[in-house]
């Protein structure tokens, strides 16, 4: 992603009027480098997750390659799909994103993109030339689940696939997994966006959600402080998830809740029956999903198992991919060999040289021999074999009711 090594160019890309502008760029018999997929649900911490890792690593790196000369390098570009966004948003959003990295107060590479490239073409093109001026590590594409799937065509997806073939930069996504595998489905290859991340893997760790509702009940303003217990900690899970974006704004509420109905004159007791009622006063709108995202953890599981279970029975079952290969390599050999033989010697029938076929092929354990090579070897051992004399025809034996007849047409 920091671009380990580059190939330096002093060929002009733009307008300058003291000096040549430098691009590094990656070496085109490389392959290109994968990113990373952060996928999960909503509000599980993608996109907190990917700001911490990022405020680890500085954005924009100066190299001076001669005194004088600066030359800005752009390890990382997080781009925030927009609500219904094509491709044309998407590459304008680079160009913002790249004056926001580089710190210009007035928009210019945004406005390069925008106003000055009409066609979506062009404006691939541009984008491949700032990737270069600027050796871009990776460019994350957030919230991916925003993109238009609908209205977008399929070459649009095949030219961001051509931008990182030309450029090597590594492209990242963050998001759902539906707007994932919609994406790679039109794009036909997933391995761009690098290993898979499970961004919502937490959530099914109950260890670990308590030790966040351990960490919650710190800040309590209540007149009592209730202590941790398994039904608090069960609720609070079924309620949001073990999402902890959820998990967070629910126990707000709960805190809310408690203090408005204490300036009321009434004391609420934090118990499920409370919590319960709190959930659906402020989301029961995301029941729902809630609903839907425990039915699909459960189901999920249980794929796995029965998948795990199929590949146990498939194993013992199946044959060795050598095996097969070998027997398909012996058919269309087979096949070739009688046609040839039969062609010269049409004494010999089909089951002798298909045995003499195999004879042959299990000494040519490499599948060196060509097919007129092998029959040669099978017409010697067909001839060395002796040929069995074929059945003269005799007439039938009659019955013994036509016997009469039968010694009448002998005389």
């Amino acid at each position: 992603m920091l671009r380990k090594s580059y190939v330096w160019d002093t060929n002009a890309i733009g307008e300058s009027t003291d000096k040549k502008l430098i691009k590094m760029k990656g070496k085109i018999e490389d392959s290109a480098p994968s990113g990373f997929a952060l996928l999960g649900y909503s509000g599980c911490g993608k996109s907190s997750s990917l700001k911490q890792l990022f405020d680890n690593i500085p954005q924009v790196i100066m190299h001076h390659p001669d005194p004088g000369t600066s030359i800005p390098q752009i390890t990382y570009l997080v781009v925030s799909c927009m609500p219904n966004s094509n491709f044309s948003t998407l590459y304008r959003q680079i160009g913002e994103a790249i004056d926001n990295a580089l710190g210009n107060p007035e928009p210019i590479y945004e406005v390069m993109i925008n106003k000055k490239c009409k066609s979506l073409a062009d404006k691939q093109l541009k984008v491949c030339q700032l990737i270069e001026m600027f050796s871009i590590g990776t460019i994350v594409m957030d919230e991916i689940q925003l993109i238009d799937f609908n209205t977008n065509r399929e070459n649009s997806y095949e030219g961001l696939l051509g931008i990182v073939n030309k450029t090597k930069v590594a492209l990242s996504v963050v998001g759902t997994d539906e707007a994932y595998k919609k994406l790679f489905t039109m794009l036909r290859n997933a391995r761009r966006a690098g290993d898979f991340i499970d961004a919502s893997a937490y959530t099914t760790d109950k260890d670990y959600f308590n030790m966040l509702v351990n960490m919650l009940l710190t800040w309590q303003w209540l007149d009592t402080p209730i202590q941790w217990s398994k039904e608090l900690s069960d609720t609070l899970y079924e309620c949001s998830g073990g999402i902890i974006n959820m998990l967070i704004w629910l126990y707000k509420w709960i805190m809310l809740e408690y203090i408005d109905s204490k300036s009321k004159g009434k004391i609420e007791t934090i118990d499920k029956k409370f919590i319960v009622r709190v959930n659906n006063k402020h989301f029961k709108q995301l029941k729902g999903a809630i609903d839907i995202v425990n039915q699909a953890r459960t189901e999920e599981l249980e794929d796995e198992r029965i998948l795990t279970i199929a590949e146990e029975e498939k194993n013992k079952y199946q044959m060795p991919e050598s095996n097969i290969s070998n027997m398909v390599y012996e058919s269309k050999m087979m096949t070739k060999v009688i046609d040839l033989v039969r062609e010269i010697y049409v004494e010999f029938d089909s089951d002798s040289i298909g045995r003499a076929t195999r004879m042959v092929l299990e000494e040519d354990v490499n599948h060196r021999l060509k097919p007129h090579e092998v029959a040669k070897q099978v017409i010697a051992i067909l001839n060395e074999e002796p040929v069995k004399p074929k059945r003269k025809a005799t007439r039938r034996t009659p019955a013994s009711k036509n016997i009469c007849d039968y010694i009448t047409d002998d005389n």
